[in-house]
């Protein structure tokens, strides 16, 4: 019994000191750079979330199309099976939003790019690893945006509206 006490108190002491670390690490680390610590206005990993639950929730509502057909990282595979039953019309509606999205997420790409320029060191170092993140995403969306406006074209779409479409996506470059 004794023995099983000392193991618990030494596995609460070991729990306490594992948990003072990451305060310990934080209250003592020393900023070596020649830069300003980053605020939080200035945090690549804040960034304006346009497309969470309930931006998509909005989207749909808007567009009058379930939720999960609008989720910005939606699988594409799953994508066109939801697309199979719509008509002519709601995939013109679905093509809009698309573009929604993929413009929000061009505009985060922006934003965080503009910051890159703007700071030094290791902040541009941050805000440049969130670009690469965002530019994936990005790259997803579009992807996901041209299914979508295949899908409409096959089922009758407007070849002049769908063109519209087609010139924003080729007009924003991949690799900014």
């Amino acid at each position: 019994m004794y023995f099983a006490v000392r193991v618990l108190v030494a596995l609460l002491t070991f729990a306490q000191v594992v948990s003072a670390v990451p305060a310990l690490a934080q209250s003592s680390s020393v900023n070596t750079s020649q830069t300003a610590p980053v605020s939080q206005s200035e945090d690549p990993s804040v960034v304006e979330n346009n497309e969470g639950e309930d931006g998509t929730e909005n989207l749909a509502e808007e567009f009058n199309l379930p939720p999960r057909l609008l989720d910005p990282h939606i699988d594409t595979e799953l994508l066109e099976l939801l697309l199979l039953p719509l008509n002519e019309g709601e995939l013109a509606s679905a093509s809009a939003a698309w573009q929604r999205i993929v413009q929000q997420q061009v505009q985060k790409v922006v934003d965080q790019t503009v910051r890159v320029r703007e700071t030094e060191g290791e902040t541009a170092d941050l805000f440049r690893n969130r670009v690469t993140e965002l530019t994936e995403d990005r790259r997803h969306m579009f992807n996901n945006f041209v299914v979508v406006l295949n899908s409409w074209q096959k089922k009758g779409g407007s070849e002049d509206e769908i063109a519209k479409y087609r010139a924003y996506r080729n007009e924003v470059p991949l690799d900014l």
